[in-house]
């Protein structure tokens, strides 16, 4: 405990000395509020949503344009919080802006208490609940709209449908925002990072939002290989791990010891060959644990065996 009253005392002397301060937010910092964050096991994306769906899949665009009646549903239920408040820490940085400091907010989070606490410089850039716009005229409405609407909000002047300024799964971030965002980190005295473990933004940026859907795809095929198949390829795996590892220990030259390595792991790869291991990691990204998928993680482990011992052994053989 003396040591977080350590770690206190000198953030805020760090805050003291400086002039320009961006604050960066993620969920966390709005759970005393009483809005849950998203990953923790209280979190959205741990919540069952009614509809055996994952929550981040009924959270994207796709899903929006396919199944809106059911996005609202799931929207209206778990992502609104009309009454939730500004707690100490949204408030501290707003009083920190009063005092005459330079203090930016960079937010994940979409629930407006950062500009609700007073401060006037907040980048929103996964959007806002409390915007919300008509896709036919461009109309633009506060979150009542939404809240108050009996299943999907249509607009009041045309009809036509309404949806949340909220970036979901497969949007791309506002152009306007992230740049005013990376300015405000870059041109930062201090960076003071709360509430987020910024997997949302690896998500944004990289492959990773697609990865358990690919890992999922995969499982499908492996899971439809016949026994045998699995157990030949597996044996051809750890075949291949042998001649890379023995072409390692045996190669006289630095360079042809890795290339040993390299050309081993390489084609178990890319021929689809099984290793037990990896495919622990598929059927766990996968969500795809199952009787039948022990059944075929048990073969394979025992394919991997005999292809460890199948080098060795034929190599002991042909040595006579």
């Amino acid at each position: 405990m003396l040591m977080d009253l350590d770690k206190i005392e000198e953030l805020k002397k760090i805050i003291d000395k400086s002039k320009d301060i961006c604050v960066f937010t993620g969920a966390g910092i709005s759970v005393p509020s009483g809005i849950p964050d998203f990953r923790s096991a209280d979190g959205l994306y741990n919540q069952d949503s009614g509809l055996n769906i994952r929550p981040e899949e009924i959270i994207s665009h796709s899903f929006f344009a396919e199944h809106t009646d059911l996005f609202y549903e799931f929207y209206k239920s778990k992502m609104l919080y009309p009454t939730a408040k500004p707690n100490a820490a949204h408030l501290y940085f707003a009083e920190l802006a009063r005092q005459g400091k330079h203090v930016p907010i960079v937010t994940q989070n979409i629930d407006g208490l950062h500009a609700a606490a007073g401060s006037t410089e907040v980048y929103e850039i996964h959007g806002s609940v409390l915007r919300n716009t008509c896709l036919a005229c461009h109309a633009h409405y506060g979150v009542d709209i939404v809240s108050s609407a009996k299943g999907v909000p249509h607009c009041p002047a045309c009809g036509g449908l309404i949806k949340p300024d909220v970036v979901l799964y497969e949007e791309p971030l506002y152009d306007d925002v992230t740049e005013g965002a990376v300015n405000a980190i870059s041109q930062a005295e201090t960076l003071i990072i709360i509430g987020t473990s910024l997997v949302a933004l690896l998500e944004q940026f990289t492959r990773l939002a697609s990865l358990d859907a690919r890992a999922q795809a995969i499982c499908e095929v492996k899971l439809s290989e016949p026994l045998l198949g699995a157990f030949i390829l597996a044996i051809f795996c750890n075949v291949m791990i042998y001649i890379g590892v023995e072409g390692y220990r045996s190669n006289p030259h630095e360079l042809g010891k890795y290339l040993a390595l390299f050309f081993g792991v390489v084609v178990f790869i890319l021929c689809g060959f099984e290793h037990c291991i990896a495919n622990m990691y598929y059927f766990t990204m996968g969500g795809a644990w199952s009787g039948r998928a022990v059944l075929y993680l048990l073969v394979m482990t025992v394919g991997n065996a005999v292809g460890g011992v199948a080098g060795p052994v034929a190599r002991k053989v042909l040595s006579r």
